[in-house]
């Protein structure tokens, strides 16, 4: 792990920071080498004293290395910036870092879609989600979704079952489920697929977390079904 590489790491853990601030905060110090560096009352005046002190906890480099001997210990692997897919650099605010439990291999493909769907489907909708994924996983394309509960499940399910592959991006760290009814899934997905979120081990869903992943669902893919 670089000096960079574990400065990212460092803000991808800081709660509240969000990535596109995190990008901001190490162009207002010119580099992270700088915001590595930077002092406590130099981070006060640049983003307030109750996240200056969720910065100084983080930057611990106890704390840097046992978060990254837990991820490993789980079979996660921690991936920043140039080491994560180009379709995610390319956003406006990409993740700090990307945590990933799985295949990799899928991501540097260009045979993915995304398919997303309503939590409160029917019957149709149902039996047509496990059609398009079944049918798109059988022609060759990696289905891409959020492991929600209702249709994005069972897009993966069905690509699973199609002999197919899928990736899951989460809005929580790789280690909880969410709702706890994926839970099977999830662990199959890690299996057979891969499960990337940019949220550290411990990261609950909540609406803070729900509607960024949005964005790294439609950034990995060439297209999304919704």
């Amino acid at each position: 792990m670089t000096r960079a590489e574990g400065v990212w790491i460092w803000l991808s853990r800081v709660r509240g920071l969000g990535a596109g601030r995190a990008r901001q905060l190490v162009e207002f110090f010119g580099g992270e080498e700088a915001l590595l560096n930077a002092q406590e009352p130099e981070l006060r005046e640049a983003v307030g004293e109750a996240l200056a002190v969720s910065l100084l906890e983080a930057r611990r480099q106890e704390e840097i290395n046992d978060h990254v001997r837990a991820c490993r210990r789980a079979g996660v692997r921690i991936l920043t910036s140039p080491a994560y897919p180009e379709a995610l650099r390319d956003i406006y605010d990409p993740p700090c870092a990307l945590y990933a439990r799985g295949d990799l291999g899928l991501l540097q493909g260009e045979r993915l879609l995304t398919l997303v769907g309503t939590r409160r489907h029917t019957s149709y909708g149902r039996r047509i989600t496990e059609k398009l994924a079944a049918e798109l996983a059988r022609a060759g394309l990696t289905i891409v979704s959020g492991l929600a509960e209702g249709l994005d499940s069972v897009a993966h399910r069905a690509a699973l079952d199609a002999g197919g592959k899928t990736v899951a991006v989460l809005a929580n760290g790789l280690d909880v489920a969410y709702p706890a009814a994926v839970g099977p899934l999830q662990e199959e997905i890690a299996r057979k697929g891969l499960l990337v979120s940019e949220y550290p081990l411990g990261t609950r869903a909540s609406r803070a977390t729900l509607l960024p992943r949005n964005r790294l669902l439609a950034a990995l893919s060439r297209a999304t079904l919704v």
